[in-house]
C-alpha cells in the first residue's frame, strides 16, 4: 500500500486532516468545556482557593511554599498583570543587554531554562524567562474553553507590550514555539532573530476546528489507566525508513488519554518522569 491509498482510510491521521482540523458541532465559535462528571481517577480538588478576576475569570494560583528550595533556582519572581491574572517571569541579567525571551513549552515552566540563564547573563545579555499563563508560577484559568490557541498568541503580545521589550531574540520550545513564532511573525518589527528548539511552526486553524479529536465535554477515560505508552512508542521506534507514514487514529487519541491521565494522577509529576518512561521503551 503507498503513502497516497493510506492517507485516503478511514482512521488515520494524516497531514490533511491535521490541517483541516475537525469540529464536532462545525460551529465558528465552539470552545471546549468541562465534563460535569469529575473523573473517578482524578484526586478531588476540593478545598483549593478559587480566585476571581473582574472579568468573571475563575483561577487558581499554585502555593508559593511549592516553589521554594528549588534545585539550581535561585532567580527572583517577577510579576505583570495581563487580562487581570497574574504572569511570572524571570528577568537576570543586564538591563541594558539585548533581550534573550525564552519560551517553555508543556508539561514545563520557567525552571526549564535554569542551566541556561547564567551562561546567557555571562554573555552580558538581558534573560526573560516566562511562565505561559497556566504553568508554573502564573495563574491558572480553571475553565478549559480560555486555553485556546489565539488566546494563548494574545496573552504573549500583552506580556511583550507590557515589558516594552524590543529587538528580542527569541528562543523557544515545544508550545512555546508554537505560541512565540506565531508572535514573531505578527510582530516582526520586535524581533532580531529566532532559535527553534525541539517545536514546530504553528498552523492557524479556522476558529472552530478540532485537529486532536477532542471529545466535547472533555471526558476522561479512566480505563486506559496510567500512560503505558508500548504500543504507541512501537509506532515510532526503529529507523526512519520503517516507520508507519501515519498513526491510527484510535491509537492516537488513546495514547492523547493516557497523557491527560498520567499528568493528572502522578505524584509529583514532571517532566522528566514522563520522557524517563518513554525512553525506556523506544
Amino acid at each position: 500500500m503507498n503513502r497516497n491509498q493510506m492517507s485516503k482510510q478511514k482512521g488515520l491521521i494524516t497531514k490533511e486532516k491535521f490541517i483541516h482540523g475537525e469540529s464536532p458541532t462545525k460551529i465558528p465559535n465552539w470552545r471546549l468545556i468541562d465534563s460535569p462528571d469529575r473523573p473517578d481517577c482524578v484526586e478531588s480538588e476540593e478545598g483549593i482557593e478559587i480566585y476571581t478576576t473582574k472579568n468573571n475569570i475563575k483561577y487558581v494560583r499554585t502555593p508559593e511554599e511549592r516553589f521554594q528550595n528549588l534545585k539550581d533556582f535561585p532567580y527572583e519572581p517577577h510579576y505583570v498583570q495581563v487580562e487581570d491574572l497574574r504572569m511570572h517571569y524571570i528577568d537576570e541579567g543586564s538591563q541594558s543587554g539585548e533581550v534573550i525571551l525564552l519560551l517553555h513549552g508543556q508539561p514545563s515552566w520557567s525552571y526549564l531554562y535554569r542551566k541556561m540563564i547564567p551562561i546567557l547573563t555571562k554573555a552580558n545579555f538581558r534573560v526573560i524567562a516566562v511562565d505561559n499563563i497556566g504553568t508554573g508560577r502564573s495563574d491558572k484559568p480553571i475553565d478549559i474553553g480560555f486555553h485556546t490557541y489565539e488566546h494563548h498568541v494574545a496573552i504573549l503580545k500583552k506580556f511583550i507590550a507590557a515589558l516594552k521589550i524590543e529587538n528580542i531574540t527569541l528562543f523557544c520550545q515545544d508550545w512555546g514555539g508554537v505560541f512565540g513564532i506565531r508572535v514573531v511573525g505578527d510582530l516582526p518589527e520586535s524581533f532580531a532573530r529566532v532559535v527553534a528548539a525541539h517545536t514546530i511552526f504553528p498552523v492557524i486553524f479556522p476558529k472552530g476546528m478540532n485537529p486532536l479529536l477532542i471529545p466535547n465535554p472533555v471526558k476522561i477515560d479512566c480505563s486506559l489507566k496510567d500512560a503505558d505508552f508500548k504500543q504507541f512508542a512501537g509506532s515510532y521506534s526503529g529507523s526512519q525508513e520503517t516507520r508507519p507514514k501515519e498513526v491510527s487514529l484510535e491509537l492516537f487519541l488513546k495514547f492523547f488519554q493516557r497523557w491527560v491521565i498520567f499528568t493528572l494522577t502522578h505524584p509529583n509529576f514532571s517532566a522528566s518522569t514522563l520522557f524517563n518512561r518513554i525512553l525506556s521503551i523506544i
